[in-house]
């Protein structure tokens, strides 16, 4: 079954370029010589790719048609390695908060913040890294 939210953000160009790909509830990268860095890991800018990309994915499943029409974007992220990153790495992420909280502060404040939480694994299910995403909406006029 096609899931709307994981086909737009794999089909953005960047995340395509990389290869950010729909695994079940998840998001992965595949295990590409071409993804790793000067000592064989996944390179950090492509796990950082995934995991926002991943935020993306949550937002999208969570908050659909809570935002009247607006764009959430990306305020700030940060990201903590925790191990070497191997092989194929998957990334899964859920809105720290519920729905109707950010609905109400953008009805009330016209905006909203919130952060989406991140865990990347690898296939053995070794969390790599470890991701916050601040995500931004503004009311639409």
């Amino acid at each position: 079954m096609s899931d709307p939210a994981a086909d737009f953000v794999t089909s953005l160009p960047f995340n395509s370029l990389v290869g950010v790909s729909a695994d079940g509830e998840a998001l992965a990268l595949r295990d590409d010589g071409a993804l790793h860095n000067h000592v064989g890991t996944v390179h950090a800018g492509a796990l950082f790719t995934l995991g926002e990309a991943a935020s993306g994915i949550a937002i999208a499943r969570h908050c659909a048609g809570a935002f009247g029409g607006a764009m959430p974007v990306t305020k700030t992220a940060s990201i903590a390695y925790r191990r070497p990153a191997r092989g194929r790495i998957r990334a899964i992420a859920g809105v720290a908060e519920s729905v109707d909280e950010i609905a109400a502060r953008l009805a009330r404040d016209g905006k909203a913040s919130f952060d989406v939480e991140v865990a990347l694994t690898d296939d053995a299910g070794t969390e790599v890294a470890t991701m916050t995403v601040a995500w931004y909406v503004r009311a639409v006029a």
